[in-house]
């Protein structure tokens, strides 16, 4: 009967509109993980980790309507970023063995992007990886131009070399009727 009533209080908590909307992506924290205070920029690099191809597959911009902050959180206003990293089949590591972390190399990018290594969506010698982008309603009236650095882990807490990636975007407008 607790278990029922758990379930119930579960349910009509996710029915309320407060949390109609979930910011979610498909990234989880890549198994075994490091203790949080592991530094993976300094870790030791690996030559059976190769630098990864990057590509970015899609990035969503919001337009600048709504321009106050809670009312664009209230609406789910979030941008989205795909990146996909092919991997080599002739790589030493296989790629589920491996985690990436990715580290924003411009200040301030609205991306969220998790601090520690993570999987993504493995998709043959792939893996997409999806980002949420949290722009303010006056940024978005600029050109979008970011930087982040991709590496290759594995449980060994060693790491591949970097990737930059450069992420570029028009001016969001808002969609024409």
């Amino acid at each position: 009967m607790r278990r029922l009533t758990s379930v119930l209080a579960l349910l009509a908590a996710f029915a309320s509109p407060a949390s109609a909307c979930f910011l979610i992506t498909s990234n989880r924290e890549f198994e075994p993980a490091a203790p949080k205070t592991f530094n993976w920029d300094k870790a030791k690099v690996s030559s059976a980790l190769p630098a990864p191809a990057l590509k970015v597959e899609r990035l969503d911009r919001l337009p600048y309507i709504p321009t106050d902050y809670r009312e664009r959180l209230d609406a789910c206003r979030s941008g989205k970023v795909s990146v996909r990293i092919h991997w080599p089949r002739a790589a030493k590591a296989k790629l589920d063995q491996i985690g990436f972390r990715f580290k924003m190399l411009t200040k301030d990018s609205g991306l969220a992007v998790e601090n520690m290594p993570v999987t993504g969506v493995r998709e043959g010698d792939s893996m997409r990886f999806d980002f949420l982008l949290f722009e303010s309603p006056y940024v978005t009236n600029k050109p979008l131009v970011m930087k982040m650095e991709v590496y290759a882990v594995n449980a060994k807490r060693q790491r591949g070399p970097g990737s930059v990636l450069v992420l570029r975007a028009p001016i969001a407008r808002p969609a024409e009727k």
